[in-house]
């Protein structure tokens, strides 16, 4: 019988050099698919995660600007009144903060603002009817890259404990000074369904002492 070289090598080449079959590669894509997918999965939580971040360091920013701007204005009040509107108990104010806010007004707001130390707040308005020019708007929208957030600043009074480290609420003998609640909220990435970023500060809205120099 001839024999021609490489004849049996070709023949052991052509039984392992197959391939792959079907069911192999249905298999690989699937384990494909799945790390694919998870990796997508990943990825998107990622981009939402640092798009949350991004707007609350805006938001960040918006409260400190709309502070900046209340503190800017002369508080200072010249006379007070109690006074209920729409069932809502508040202070009548002339002068300071409140300027041009109407009692409707500051009582929608109001009811539909929640923040920390409400309970202890009592809110406040312009006593004058109508009401003066605007010293703080109440509510303003803004944009910034895309997103809108709207600012919300609340004006109210409470009474401050005369004891070092003292609360503000509603009782007390001590000095009556005005809290200032500023309330930025936005829709976006993790909001369900807004976020908000809130500054509460106190501000005394009594005239600066006149003192008396010797001659």
């Amino acid at each position: 019988m001839e024999h021609v070289d490489g004849q049996d090598d070709q023949a052991g080449e052509d039984q392992t050099d197959d391939g792959f079959t079907l069911v192999e590669v249905v298999v690989a894509l699937g384990l494909l698919s799945v790390v694919a997918t998870s990796a997508l999965s990943m990825f998107v939580a990622s981009m939402k995660h640092a798009d949350g971040q991004r707007e609350r360091q805006v938001a960040v920013a918006v409260v400190n600007d709309a502070v900046e701007r209340v503190h800017s204005v002369r508080s200072t009040v010249t006379s007070t009144t109690s006074q209920t509107v729409a069932g809502l108990a508040g202070t009548g104010q002339v002068g300071g903060l409140t300027s041009g806010r109407t009692p409707s007004d500051v009582a929608t707001a109001w009811n539909a603002t929640s923040f920390p130390g409400k309970a202890d707040t009592r809110p406040a308005w312009d006593a004058n009817t109508p009401a003066g020019p605007l010293a703080v708007p109440l509510s303003v929208p803004s944009q910034v890259g895309g997103t809108t957030y709207t600012t919300t600043t609340l004006v109210g009074t409470c009474t401050l404990a005369t004891a070092a480290g003292g609360a503000c609420s509603l009782t007390g003998s001590g000095p009556v000074v005005q809290r200032v609640v500023v309330v930025v909220t936005w829709t976006g990435a993790g909001c369900s369904p807004t976020c908000s970023a809130t500054s509460s500060s106190l501000v005394d809205g009594h005239s600066d002492p006149t003192w008396r120099v010797a001659s």
